[in-house]
């Protein structure tokens, strides 16, 4: 079974809702299209940019069967939450962006890098925390290929 992990540095990025805009043709008719907005692809570019390099580190071989990914996002505490005599802990992150379109951004970088496409993510793990007091913001990303023998 193969496996790829790497970790994305900087503040977890969701996925952000498809923009709209009208196009015209030269025969004056118009249409809308949808787009990913810039935020959203950049990070996904990001994404991609990461997972390949760590896939090549490990073989280079696209995960063609079944994958279990877990997503763990940690974002800082902010400079204006510091304590001084008892530095913050580990604890949930409950604010945006919402953990299932941190875990869509990813998944959808994702395909045809890592594995072929996400449909072949069975199993999916998200976290969202905030670490200890002083340490920065990242994301870490595992993914396994699961075979029959790993259903439970």
């Amino acid at each position: 079974m193969s496996s790829v992990f790497f970790i994305l540095p900087g503040k977890p990025v969701g996925q952000g809702r498809p923009r709209m805009r009208t196009v015209k043709t030269k025969d004056g008719r118009s249409f809308a299209s949808a787009y990913d907005p810039a935020k959203s692809r950049n990070y996904k570019s990001l994404v991609q940019d990461i997972a390949a390099r760590a896939l090549e580190d490990v073989g280079g071989q696209i995960l063609s069967g079944p994958c279990s990914v877990h997503i763990h996002a940690k974002a800082a505490w902010p400079r204006s939450q510091w304590r001084k005599r008892t530095p913050r802990p580990l604890s949930w992150w409950t604010g945006k962006p919402d953990i299932d379109n941190i875990a869509k951004a990813i998944l959808d970088a994702m395909s045809g890098v890592v594995y072929l496409d996400d449909t072949q993510v069975c199993r999916l793990s998200v976290e969202k925390t905030r670490p200890p007091q002083g340490e920065p913001d990242c994301v870490r990303v595992s993914v396994f290929e699961v075979g029959d023998g790993d259903l439970s």
